[in-house]
């Protein structure tokens, strides 16, 4: 964004001026519309001109960012995909089986 191209924003500016009174056209698109798509094209074009060297990019603990800690989380299940589908599957058959019993009663 420091980089945005001050053509761009003059361009954007003149399509909000000269949009007053022309929402008569069915085809009309409101100038923020505009200003999104173009704006949102820019950043792509940028995006994929931009050389990604992990190399030289920060490791995280470097810059000072840290992963929030898991308080109240089953390390057990959060480490294990197995352990996840087998609670699913105790909590299906536990399900089942109270339904059951609902409607014998």
């Amino acid at each position: 964004m420091r980089n945005l191209s001050p053509t761009l924003v003059r361009a954007l500016l003149s399509l909000r001026l000269n949009d007053r009174g022309r929402h008569t056209d069915p085809l009309h698109e409101e100038p923020e519309v505009i200003l999104a798509r173009e704006v949102g094209k820019l950043l792509a074009d940028k995006a994929e001109g931009a050389q990604l060297d992990m190399k030289a990019e920060p490791v995280l603990s470097e810059i000072g960012i840290y992963r929030p800690a898991l308080t109240g989380m089953d390390m057990r299940l959060y480490n294990s995909q197995a352990a996840i589908h087998k609670l699913v599957y105790e909590r299906k058959e536990k399900h089942d089986r109270k339904q059951q019993k609902e409607r014998q009663a």
